[in-house]
């Protein structure tokens, strides 16, 4: 990966429309963006924890909101996969987790590209269909 990579930054594109998604996700991206500034192992343990914080609160957000708007049964091709996305975060997390324990080192930028790849592949497609069914029943 080249030097010059700049992760994410919260726009108006990642804007979900639903606040405390949007709050969930700016929280993600500023702990992103403070790991490539500050890359020392103690940070990248607390970024890893904010992420394992992150993927417990979010991801439970979410799933009360598919079960609140019935989602799952509306689209339950879309809702499987996105919880499964879910799924496929945490235990990545978990992994970091236990690698970091083990004291095994992680390459800082390889957090930052997978935070950044997660917002590309997850929240600017799946989250945004989830906002756009909801809003649609409100």
């Amino acid at each position: 990966m080249s030097e010059s990579f700049e992760p994410i930054e919260w726009s108006d594109e990642l804007s979900t429309g639903i606040a405390d998604l949007d709050k969930q996700h700016r929280f993600l991206i500023e702990a992103n963006i403070k790991l490539l500034h500050d890359n020392d192992r103690k940070h990248l343990q607390q970024v890893v924890n904010d992420m394992l914080c992150f993927a417990l609160t979010h991801f439970g957000t979410e799933e009360k909101l598919m079960q609140r708007f019935g989602y799952e049964n509306a689209c339950p091709e879309e809702s499987r996969e996105h919880i499964a996305q879910h799924r496929n975060f945490s235990r990545h997390v978990v992994e970091v987790v236990d690698q970091l324990r083990e004291g095994k080192k992680i390459p800082h930028l390889e957090i930052i590209k997978f935070i950044d790849h997660w917002f590309h592949d997850h929240v600017q497609v799946n989250d945004q269909l989830l906002a756009k069914f909801i809003q649609s029943k409100c």
